[in-house]
Formats: C-alpha cells, sequence, structure tokens
C-alpha cells in the first residue's frame, strides 16, 4: 500500500479548523477543488457511518464513507466507490494543537492503484497527484481559516 504525508501550520484552533473542514454546508466556499459534495439524508456535518460523494475540477468523482471521528483531534474516511485507477483509497485528517491558536493539520492517504503488477510506475505518479491536491486543501484551508471571516459563520 502507498502512502503520503502533508501538513500545513495554520493561525486557528483545531476545534475551529476541525469544524472548517467537517462543515459541509461551508466546505465549498474555501475548498476550491471540490464542486460539489452530497451527504446522505442532507446531513451538513459527519457522524460515523455517514456516507457522501464529492465532485471535483477534475473529472473524478469520489464516495466515502466516515470510519471513525474523535473531535477534535481527527477523522478518517474510506472510499466506497471512486476513480477507477484506485482498488483501495482511505485518508487520515488529523489537528494537533500547537502553542498560541496555532494547529498543525496533517492529512494522511494510503492508497493501492487497480493494478498490482504496474504499482511500480502508477503507485508514484498517483502519489504526486494525491500530494498535489491535498496541499492545495490545506492552502485553502489556510486561506479561509486566516483571511476570511468564514470561521465565525460556522456555528456547530
Amino acid at each position: 500500500m502507498a502512502t503520503l504525508l502533508v501538513e500545513e501550520i495554520i493561525a486557528a484552533s483545531r476545534q475551529d479548523l476541525y469544524r472548517l473542514a467537517q462543515d459541509y454546508k461551508h466546505r465549498l466556499e474555501w475548498d476550491s477543488y471540490a464542486t460539489r459534495i452530497r451527504y446522505d439524508h442532507g446531513a451538513v456535518t459527519s457522524l460515523t457511518g455517514l456516507v457522501g460523494a464529492a465532485n471535483f475540477i477534475n473529472p473524478f468523482r469520489i464516495t466515502v464513507e466516515h470510519i471513525s471521528l474523535l473531535w477534535p483531534s481527527m477523522f478518517v474516511t474510506n472510499m466506497r466507490k471512486g476513480p477507477f485507477f484506485f482498488a483501495k483509497l482511505s485518508g487520515n485528517w488529523r489537528f494537533e494543537p500547537l502553542e498560541d491558536k496555532l494547529t498543525k493539520v496533517v492529512l494522511y492517504y494510503s492508497f493501492r492503484s487497480r493494478w498490482p503488477v504496474l504499482n511500480v510506475v502508477i503507485d508514484p505518479l498517483l502519489a504526486r497527484i494525491l500530494k498535489r491536491d491535498s496541499r492545495r486543501a490545506l492552502r485553502d484551508m489556510k486561506h479561509a481559516a486566516e483571511n476570511t471571516d468564514l470561521l465565525k459563520r460556522i456555528a456547530w
């Protein structure tokens, strides 16, 4: 299984950043990669077992299930259905408090491509693409937390 890790230090509390990541009513306001997010039963925040789908700026769509949530430290998702080239994809977002309302947000992904014989070629390419997209998500989150009023508008 291939893995990758991306992290960013953001000037906000981990509680605020966890809420920002898990508030799907406002997610499209800051996540420039996602174009549509819909969760079962119209949910706007996550619960263990919740299933949802997201469309992205590329032609791909993914359906994920929230496997584990530990407020405000981390959440884990597993792909149920997604881009054809993934046999398996899991993500873990962690929110690690630092001093003075700083938080290190860590995205950890593990995946297996659909073609084991070609893993030596495909996995590094997929890892590079996932890493690029994860960095973009964290930059978007950082901008939203530090330069907009979005954290004040998210109340739950």
